[in-house]
């Protein structure tokens, strides 16, 4: 396998990061509870969804992989900077560590759900689990800023991507703030886009 067909990896990896996130979240159980829920009906919920959250839990860890695969081709690719805009590439990878540091965090959260098959026996431990897990995609937040804020400024003011997605790269900084709005893996899913339609058209030019 030669280096160009390696080269498909990154960019393909970031694909399959956005679909077991969303696999992730689509298997991972309606909750139709919060905090100020009482404990029993917290442990019950647990318990209704525990093989739910077990394979969303599962599709979490896939995704994170995926991600760091896209994250280390991400950072390659941007090296192509000029020495002026090379701590912005140091900065885009720091998001990115952090931001994973933030998903192996909710990945631990979402492991205490599901690690007891019948929470009915302790509903106190139950509301205590679940309550440490609810406000905890904020810890994405910081990863998140650093990440779009780099891409951004690499984008609009280096050209290292097309102009469009520095824009976009704008947007998922201010919806960062925000994290539950998936402004980031749409980011991800278009520049990954991008990245395969550039590499087509690469190989179709005659060297």
């Amino acid at each position: 396998m030669d280096r160009r067909t390696w080269g498909w990896l990154g960019p393909v990896s970031g694909i399959l990061f956005v679909v077991f996130l969303v696999l992730s979240f689509a298997v991972g159980g309606s909750w139709e509870v919060d905090p100020d829920d009482s404990a029993r009906e917290i442990a019950r919920a647990l318990t209704d969804e525990h093989d739910d959250t077990a394979l969303s839990f599962t599709f979490f860890g896939v995704a994170l992989f995926f991600f760091l695969v896209f994250l280390g081709y991400l950072r390659d690719y941007f090296g192509r900077v000029d020495r002026e805009g090379a701590w912005l590439v140091s900065v885009f990878w720091a998001g990115g560590l952090a931001f994973a540091t933030g998903i192996l965090i909710l990945g631990f959260a979402q492991q205490a759900l599901f690690a007891i098959d019948d929470y009915s026996q302790d509903e106190v431990m139950a509301k205590t689990l679940f309550t440490l897990g609810w406000n905890s995609l904020f810890l994405l937040s910081p990863g998140i800023l650093a990440m779009s804020g780099a891409a951004a400024v690499l984008t609009l003011r280096h050209g290292v991507l097309p102009k469009w997605l520095g824009w976009l790269s704008i947007l998922v900084f201010v919806a960062a703030v925000m994290p539950w709005i998936p402004l980031l893996p749409v980011w991800v899913l278009l520049t990954s886009i991008t990245l395969l339609v550039r590499m087509r058209r690469s190989a179709a030019v005659p060297a």
